[in-house]
């Protein structure tokens, strides 16, 4: 699963299903302090973001190269603010400033510093309301996201055919990868 959307995902032996596809899956994303939702062709850095979601406890870390881990409670109030995401206005669950300063200085370096310093984060996550409307949580196309080993193979050979380099399984985020 991938707890925040456009990030790395979690390896998971089994998992639960609802309506929403695989429980805890996309169901947070990152987004600018106007709302915005950030993906790595804005921020390629985030692909290098590893979250991770107890959802017994309720807690959430972020763990990334070159920067100190964050670990704090997923917030989940009656307070909500807005995002846009596949041009849809959609009521999230703001995690706070803490996060947001985390977020600000991995994805804006040294201006992070400068942004915190007039105390508005540019960056926050944001946690999708169970209500939100969309069947698929915040993923793109479909609640599971399925992709075969075989399928990989032959998209790596018609790249290698053209002297392209191969791309790795996780480029695609699959929920589910099948072989046969």
């Amino acid at each position: 699963r991938y707890p925040i959307k456009s990030c790395r995902g979690e390896r998971l032996s089994q998992a639960q299903t609802t309506p929403e596809g695989i429980e805890g899956d996309r169901r947070f994303m990152v987004s600018t302090f106007g709302g915005r939702y950030q993906t790595q062709r804005e921020q390629p850095a985030l692909a290098t973001l590893q979250p991770s979601v107890d959802l017994r406890t309720g807690t959430l870390a972020l763990s990334a190269p070159g920067q100190a881990s964050f670990q704090g409670r997923v917030v989940a109030t009656p307070g909500t603010t807005s995002a846009t995401i596949f041009s849809d206005r959609l009521e999230f669950y703001d995690q706070g400033k803490d996060v947001g300063r985390w977020l600000t200085r991995f994805l804006d370096g040294a201006r992070g510093g400068l942004l915190q310093m007039v105390g508005v984060p540019s960056y926050k996550l944001l946690h999708a309301r169970p209500s939100s409307g969309r069947r698929q949580g915040l993923s793109d196309l479909a609640p599971v996201m399925a992709i075969c080993e075989e399928s990989l193979l032959d998209l790596n050979a018609r790249r290698a055919a053209q002297g392209l380099p191969a791309v790795r399984m996780d480029r695609f985020r699959p929920n589910l990868v099948l072989r046969g």
